[in-house]
């Protein structure tokens, strides 16, 4: 068996997964007229390793095991935490600040990011935007 990885030393064209993203909006099911969702920057462009993580999942869970999972692809949101005093401050995204992030938001918001994640890879692709330029759609 072959070597998995090889020093480049040519020039040709080569496909480099980059970092995609996407913002996911949450509206709960019981909120009122104009209040804004909650809005959640994750990473889509995971690997089959991650991925993998994602689908190790069977039988009962816990909601740190969740939260550790897909907390490094949570990289921004719009969450907010208001205390006593009615003085508001935004809570740094899980990939910045970590587990405890979670603290700030309703339990059903983890499972929603969660299927968001688990789901983000197979998006379809635009079929012109990865067509070659010399193909067509003749038969």
């Amino acid at each position: 068996m072959g070597q998995l990885l090889k020093k480049r030393t040519g020039t040709a064209s080569a496909y480099a997964p980059g970092q995609r993203f996407r913002w996911v909006e949450f509206i709960e099911a019981n909120a009122e007229e104009g209040e804004p969702a909650a809005r959640v920057r994750i990473r889509t462009s995971l690997t089959g390793a991650e991925l993998e993580a994602f689908t190790a999942f069977e039988g009962s869970v816990s909601l740190d095991d969740i939260n550790a999972v897909i907390a490094p692809y949570i990289v921004d949101w719009n969450v907010v935490f208001i205390d006593a005093d009615g003085t508001s401050y935004d809570v740094a995204p899980p990939a910045e600040a970590g587990l405890d992030a979670f603290n700030y938001i309703p339990y059903s918001l983890n499972w929603q990011i969660f299927h968001a994640l688990r789901s983000a890879p197979f998006q379809r692709l635009d079929p012109k935007a990865s067509s070659s330029p010399d193909s067509t759609d003749e038969p």
